[in-house]
């Protein structure tokens, strides 16, 4: 078995993560309904059609945070194997206007299990609602 730092996976995940954190910045907040429907608005390049990625990702907590905004995620994986996710996700206005941007990844989310997890964003101006735009799932090795 190889070690965890020369596995092509986890050093893409890791890549992807660095340039999240470094193309995001700040952010405010509203205080109205923030909630987010990850499968009617959201896409994904997944082939799969029985379990497609975007219905197993939903928002939990859209909300203004101390230090920025707060965008959590519950992920149920309903595909038959261990699974890798990176999802991204649109702040909006009231208008639906994007005014930020919340990205995220979970690694080795096994078959049928529930997941929790923190996205990293940020905003312009006062959000509304988070929804979820785009849901990639791969399988964990």
């Amino acid at each position: 078995m190889r070690p965890w730092y020369k596995k092509k996976r986890t050093w893409v995940l890791g890549i992807l993560g660095v340039v999240v954190v470094v193309a995001l910045a700040g952010g405010g907040g509203g205080d109205d309904d923030r909630s987010g429907d990850a499968a009617s608005e959201a896409d994904s390049s997944s082939r799969n059609t029985e379990n497609p990625p975007v219905q197993d990702v939903t928002v939990t907590v859209c909300e203004p945070g101390q230090f920025g905004p707060t965008v959590k995620v519950r992920i149920t994986n309903h595909s038959s194997k261990r699974s890798n996710y990176l999802i991204s996700a649109n702040l909006e206005n009231a208008n639906g206007d994007k005014v930020g941007e919340a990205n995220g990844a979970s690694n080795n989310v096994d078959a049928g299990q529930t997941a929790e997890s923190d996205l990293l964003a940020s905003a312009s101006g006062e959000f509304t609602r988070c929804v979820v735009k785009n849901v990639e799932r791969f399988a964990s090795s």
